[in-house]
């Protein structure tokens, strides 16, 4: 017996569905099972209680700096306008409860900018 249009399609759609589901089961025993017990992957916090966020004020940088103050960590925040980069410390600091430290910086100036951040962040654990 040849199966309908509707019985085909709602075997696909099953199929999908039950693929969808085996993936993200495979992805929560591995990232909470199988790799911490290898060893695998990074604890943030075993790393410094400080991260330096290149990019800070806006897009990617901004949404790390937020991720990684709500692990907990104080984040130097790095970019070239002063006035963003102290609302998004603002943000982070009430946001989160960490510490924030700004650094005005524009990294397409090239080796010499790299020495005014060492200097911003040389008494930081």
């Amino acid at each position: 017996m040849a199966l309908t249009w509707c019985e085909k399609l709602a075997i696909v759609v099953i199929a999908a569905v039950g693929l969808r589901l085996l993936v993200r089961l495979t992805m929560f025993f591995w990232k909470k099972l199988i790799a911490p017990g290898l060893g695998l992957g990074i604890d943030v916090a075993t790393q410094g209680r400080w991260a330096i966020v290149t990019g800070a004020t806006d897009g990617l940088g901004k949404a790390f700096a937020q991720a990684l103050a709500a692990r907990g960590l104080d984040i130097v925040l790095v970019s070239r306008s002063l006035p963003k980069l102290e609302a998004t410390a603002q943000e982070i600091k009430e946001e989160y409860k960490v510490e924030t430290k700004i650094v005005e910086a524009d990294l397409t100036d090239g080796q010499p900018v790299y020495a005014k951040i060492a200097k911003a962040i040389e008494e930081l654990e």
